[in-house]
């Protein structure tokens, strides 16, 4: 029994590591290493126990292929030679999602997850609140990231699933590690604003606003009144309308305007290579045929849009399985909602995965290696939390 106990914590002191290297994003290194232990602890697992692993949500599964067939298909008939080299990388930075899955379906971890993510979180702030007092007043605070958006995509993403844990720890009566979780929390949303990151801020604001909204809906259906249900939607639109028009006049930047003209390259790359796109990865190196004249940033890798990066890079067929992947999970994490009122973990990957959408409609979004990876995980436990039964829950509550 002594020794079953302490393999656990072994177990669980791997997946601890993973995820905090992960969600920090502070040392490859420290990545590469946790996830190859992990990788062996599940294949060991898997040999020495023969288990029995259920599948994911069917339907999620069927959205991920859509998207990722979708975008490898393309990359065989992509002018670029590297397209179907950076679209396979591209997939593989949805690794997170099996790991955290088969981990988590095995030994489920959800207390070893909230630890994790709570001192990633505290490792990022210790880092902002040094960058706060030793810059100049209003400089963006980036922790260790090479910009404001970066830190922003890691905190929106997590946060939700932060506050998760704070509610456990609430409910177990821990007193002082939900008051040490609270101040995490609020230290990163300071931190966030710190960011000055538009479209995290937003993305974070309009993820909470229309989670709520989605609660409400389920909640109050069929009990309320049209009139009432109308009210809640137009006070809804007003308050998304103001965090918008607040978060532009609060943070405007010059090269505000770079972002249209980007857009309009965008646009004309897909004009030129309807079906196929440019090339995954490729959108960089194409721009210059397509920069405006007016335009002052000529060397971008990006246009700051998911929705033109898809279809300009990926073509029609790549920006249609993205719509198909983002509002199909979209659609997936309400219904399961619903069904499923009782877990928080579908409520958060919904704000989680607004935000991210949200952000990646002024940056890289998606697109951007560690928010594809932290997302991936995200899902990962999200979607492993409805087989893990009650028996199990009780067992780790024991052990916390």
């Amino acid at each position: 029994m002594s020794k079953i106990f302490h393999t656990e914590y072994l177990y669980n002191g791997i997946f601890f590591l993973y995820i905090f290297f992960l969600t920090s994003t502070i040392s490859n290194a420290g990545l590469s290493i946790s996830l190859a232990l992990l990788l062996l602890l599940l294949i060991t697992l898997f040999i020495k126990k023969r288990m029995n692993i259920p599948m994911p949500n069917t339907t999620y599964l069927i959205l991920y292929s859509i998207f990722f067939g979708g975008l490898i298909f393309v990359s065989f008939f992509s002018p670029s030679s590297q397209s179907k080299y950076f679209t396979l990388k591209y997939f593989y930075w949805t690794l997170p999602f099996w790991v955290v899955y088969l981990y988590i379906i095995e030994i489920p971890s959800f207390i070893s997850w909230g630890r994790a993510l709570a001192t990633s979180l505290l490792i990022l702030m210790s880092k902002a609140f040094f960058q706060f007092f030793s810059l100049p007043l209003g400089t963006r605070i980036t922790s260790f990231f090479y910009s404001g958006n970066g830190f922003a995509a890691v905190l929106e993403l997590v946060i939700p699933f932060l506050l998760i844990y704070f509610i456990e720890c609430k409910k177990r009566n821990y007193w002082v590690e939900s008051k040490l979780i609270a101040l995490i929390i609020v230290l990163s949303l300071c931190g966030l604003l710190g960011s000055q990151s538009r479209g995290g801020i937003a993305g974070w604001c309009i993820g909470g606003v229309l989670l709520f909204l989605v609660r409400y809906c389920i909640k109050s259906y069929k009990r309320v009144s049209l009139k009432k249900t109308l009210s809640i939607i137009i006070a809804t639109a007003a308050i998304i309308s103001s965090i918008v028009f607040l978060g532009y006049h609060t943070f405007h930047r010059g090269y505000d305007y770079e972002r249209t003209l980007m857009i309009q390259s965008s646009y004309e790359m897909w004009s030129d290579h309807k079906m196929f796109g440019v090339g995954f990865e490729n959108w960089g190196a194409q721009y210059k045929h397509y920069v405006s004249p007016t335009s002052k940033e000529r060397n971008v890798p990006m246009p700051h849009n998911n929705i033109a990066y898809f279809f300009s890079a990926t073509g029609t067929i790549g920006g249609i399985s993205y719509f198909v992947y983002v509002f199909g999970v979209l659609f997936l994490l309400i219904c399961n909602i619903r069904k499923c009122p009782n877990n928080l973990y579908y409520q958060a990957a919904l704000w989680s995965f607004l935000a991210i959408t949200v952000h990646g409609m002024v940056d890289s979004g998606i697109t951007n290696k560690f928010s594809m990876q932290i997302l991936s995980a995200c899902l990962g436990i999200t979607f492993s939390s409805e087989y893990v039964n009650t028996s199990q829950l009780k067992k780790e509550e024991n052990d916390f």
